[in-house]
Order: C-alpha cells, then structure tokens, then sequence
C-alpha cells in the first residue's frame, strides 16, 4: 500500500489489490463501504463471508438479480426499504417488464422489522394523508414547537389545461418560487408532468433562473417531474397538478404516471417529502373528478379533497399514547415509561422532541 500511496500513475485496481498481502490493511483502515451492486461487483473478489454485514437501503429500487453478488459475499444482511414507495420508473419505456426488487423478495423470506416512527415532517398533518391510506395510522410523528400552517392549497380558478399545459397555475407557482428562494430553506418543486414543469420553468425571470440553478447545483433545492421523485426531501415543497379542464371546460382524466398500477406509490412518494410545509396549486377541485375504477386516480381525487378542505387543529398533535402536558415550549410526561417499549426509544423521542424546540420534564 505505501509503494502505491507513492505513484502517479499505473495503479493496479481495488480488486487486484485487495487479493494482495495488502488486504488486512485494507480491511483495518476502511472497514466500512458505500457502494452500490455494480461498483462492488467490480472492486471485490466474489467470496463468501468477505463483509460482517452487508445493508441494503432503499431496496425497492435494487433489482432483486442486482443484488446477488453482495448476498453472497456479506455473513449477514439487512434490508431496508418502504414498500409503499417505488425504485426507478419504466414509464417511458414500451415493451419492459420492471424487474422484482430485492425488497418484495426479502418479505417472503426474512424476519420484518416494522419502523414506525417519522422523523422527517415536522407536523404530523404533513404525512397525515399518506399515514390514513397508505400506512393504516401506524406512522407516529411529533410537532415541531414553532411551524408555519403545514399544508396550503391555492387554488388557480382560471386555470386551463391547453397543449399539455396549464400557463396560468405556472404563473403562480412561479411567483412562489421566487418568495422561497429568498430564504435559505430547503426547496422542492414538482409538477406532475414535465411539460407542466418546463412550463413553470419559462415563467421563471432569468435571474430566478439562475438563482434555482445554482441552489440546485448546491443540493439545497430540486425542481423535477413527478416521475423523477424518490429519495428526495426539502423543508418547503411546492407541486403544481397542471391538469385542468381544458378550452372546452371537459377534464379528460388523464393524468400521466398516476394513471399506472404505481401511481398511488407516486402520489405517497411526493406529499411525504416535506420537512415544513407543502404548498399545492390546483386549477380543479376534487368534485370535478368523475368516479373511477382506477385506484391511483381515486387516491389522486382524495388528495386533492384533503389538501383544499385541510385547516390546521387549535393545538400540536402527539400520537395518542404519549399525551403531554404542554406549558408554552416545555412538555411534562406523565408515567412515560408505561408507554415506550425500551429506554433506547425514550431517548430517541428525547433527542427528537428537543430538535423540534421543545423542552421536556418527565414527572
């Protein structure tokens, strides 16, 4: 290793050296790896036991064939996935059948561990939609102390939906963004076609252009089609729905990938990725749909029902078993210990709840 540490050029591959003298080097100075199934395929000798452990996250995305080689090289492996949310699309491609994912796989075959707590929203009323039908109310989250209304639905009423674009809800997205980018939170924009979101785009000054490029580049904003959403989070989302009613006042119930057998893990990918608050632009309202033998479309309808009726409680909303008693920012917990299953959860809940600006007292 030192005689390669001191060349330029002419390096021998991971793989090469790692079947070297070198190898018990290598394993005490890097005895962690992040890669991916064909970078590791590609670095490491196909031998068994070569990793204590091997954990696969988002595995939903990994194609089950994908993820032979680093099975069979790990003693041990852990799966960790949603299976309510899905890995990369083939909507666009004619003629394919999507791959089975390591994650369906492992249901059948391993031990599942349900991980019920959300971390990521930091008002429940944020996942509240996908936590009634998608999660069956298994999901607990916590409120933050101090948060703006989570959840805003505006309304675009002149909206019209001509040549797969809605010009006048881009407009005032558009307008939104340039108010978000002046701040220094996080930001997502999505539209649910990506000629909606080139639309958006060109309603854009050039100067806010510019600004979101370079917010984009830094990784503290994305600006994509609902097709492209999976993994991403952002304090503050932004989605334009662009479907309308079009010139001849008829609402053709079209509506891209959220007319698919995926489309309802679409739809629970993209209203779970805010951290503070989701703003919705819709030109339609939930009534304007007419009834459907589509799922996706059901849930699409149902959506956009909870997001225009949606008005936030007079208080925080803990899950129901925990209930604190709560005196401006401090929260007092009675007998806690009754209702958490291990310390490790009580300091969890501790670590979680102090983030969010609160402080606690156990009683």
């Amino acid at each position: 290793l030192v005689k390669e540490f001191s060349k330029t050029r002419s390096h021998p591959s991971l793989r090469e050296i790692y079947n070297s003298e070198a190898r018990v080097w290598i394993e005490l100075l890097k005895p962690i790896w992040l890669s991916n199934p064909a970078q590791l395929a590609k670095c490491f000798p196909m031998e068994a036991g070569l990793f204590d452990v091997a954990i696969f996250d988002e595995a939903s995305q990994i194609p089950l064939q994908s993820a032979f080689g680093a099975v069979q090289r790990s003693k041990r492996i852990i799966i960790a996935g949603d299976e309510h949310q899905m890995g990369p699309s083939s909507y666009f491609k004619s003629g394919t059948k999507e791959p089975m994912d390591l994650l369906h796989q492992a249901n059948y075959h391993l031990q599942k561990v349900p991980l019920s707590h959300h971390y990521r929203s930091n008002h429940p009323d944020l996942i509240a939609f996908s936590n009634k039908h998608i999660y069956n109310g298994q999901l607990k989250a916590y409120p933050s102390f101090k948060s703006e209304q989570p959840i805003q639905h505006y309304f675009c009423e002149n909206g019209v939906f001509i040549q797969r674009q809605n010009k006048v809800e881009a407009k005032e997205i558009a307008k939104a963004i340039e108010g978000r980018l002046a701040d220094k939170k996080t930001i997502g924009i999505v539209a649910f076609s990506e000629e909606q979101l080139n639309c958006i785009w060109n309603n854009l000054s050039a100067k806010t252009q510019d600004k979101l490029t370079n917010r984009i580049d830094d990784n503290t904003a994305f600006f994509k089609a609902l097709e492209n959403v999976q993994g991403d989070e952002c304090d503050h989302l932004l989605i334009s729905f662009g479907f309308s009613k079009n010139e001849n006042d008829e609402l053709q119930h079209r509506f891209g990938p959220m007319n698919t057998a995926n489309g309802r893990k679409r739809l629970n990918v993209l209203v779970t990725r805010a951290k503070e608050t989701i703003s919705f632009y819709c030109s339609i309202k939930s009534t304007d749909f007419k009834l459907s033998d589509n799922e996706s479309v059901n849930l699409l309808r149902q959506w956009i029902q909870f997001s225009e009726t949606y008005s936030e409680g007079a208080h925080h909303h803990f899950p129901h078993q925990l209930s604190p008693i709560e005196k401006g920012n401090t929260l007092i917990f009675k007998s806690i210990q009754n209702d958490l299953s291990s310390a490790k959860e009580l300091v969890t809940l501790q670590n979680v709840l102090k983030r969010s600006g609160w402080k606690i007292e156990f009683n």
